[in-house]
């Protein structure tokens, strides 16, 4: 897991340094292209590494198995091999449904994660949980895949709406709430500056809130010991609300803090 600011023009180089050199096949969405797409893309070019693109229209409505299946057709068309990786660059929306098509098709390809919401930097760029959604429930259809890498470049969320970053911050306390008390005392000593994305306060709040997903995931990969349901804190009123709403109505982060103080 790579965290830093401005490390996105990496992305090339620690793909090489980490044994892929191409093509690869990038997912992500339409918000996010015009930006950050294009510049992973040069990254890439810089590194002589071949890109392809696809990408899908934003928002959670899109985590569904008839999108995996048009990506699916275009790995096909691009004759993607197994050596390949899928690279997912934008929110948690696209890293779920990249990350179920890289883990089934052709049975696995690689995968890497750069995210550039902080719903995802914190939470689920991490843990290799990839799921789309049926109409009924969230994340009902999906697999354990762990991405080779995870490419956290801050300075993308300077780019975010203070809704989206406010959603974000919602699954970092989470981590707080859960684990490390000192972490909700940093948030209530520093709620102004994090709101406003001060580079040092964020990056610290940052790096401890994936640290403590990594180390959880890393104790109970598949949630069947007890302990990785702790992250779920929040979730089962959170995910209801997304899902009886249409998945068009609550933000995920959005749900979950509601999901929070109703648990509580």
């Amino acid at each position: 897991i790579l965290v830093g600011w401005g490390i996105l023009e990496q992305l090339g180089d620690r793909l090489m340094e980490s044994g892929i050199d191409g093509p690869v096949f990038v997912v992500t969405d339409s918000n996010v292209f015009p930006i950050y797409g294009r510049q992973a893309q040069r990254a890439l070019q810089r590194s002589g590494i071949e890109a392809h693109f696809y990408v899908i229209p934003p928002g959670e409505a899109s985590k569904t198995l008839s999108m995996a299946s048009e990506i699916y057709q275009f790995l096909v068309h691009r004759r993607a091999e197994r050596r390949n990786a899928i690279i997912a660059i934008g929110g948690g929306v696209v890293g779920d449904l990249a990350g179920f098509v890289a883990a089934t098709f052709l049975r696995g390809l690689k995968f890497i994660q750069v995210p550039t919401s902080m719903a995802a930097m914190v939470d689920a760029s991490i843990g290799g949980k990839t799921a789309v959604n049926l109409p009924q429930a969230k994340n009902m259809i999906g697999a354990f895949y762990q991405p080779q890498m995870v490419l956290a470049d801050i300075k993308t969320l300077t780019t975010l709406g203070k809704r989206e970053l406010s959603e974000g911050w919602a699954e970092a306390i989470k981590h707080g709430f859960i684990l490390d008390a000192d972490l909700v005392t940093i948030f209530e000593q520093n709620a102004e500056q994090l709101m406003n994305l001060d580079r040092d306060i964020s990056a610290e709040v940052i790096r401890r809130s994936m640290m403590i997903k990594a180390e959880v995931v890393s104790h109970d990969e598949r949630e069947t010991l007890g302990r990785r349901i702790l992250l779920n804190y929040g979730h089962t009123i959170g995910h209801a609300l997304e899902a009886s709403t249409s998945y068009d109505t609550y933000m995920h982060g959005e749900g979950v803090s509601v999901g929070m103080m109703g648990a509580a």
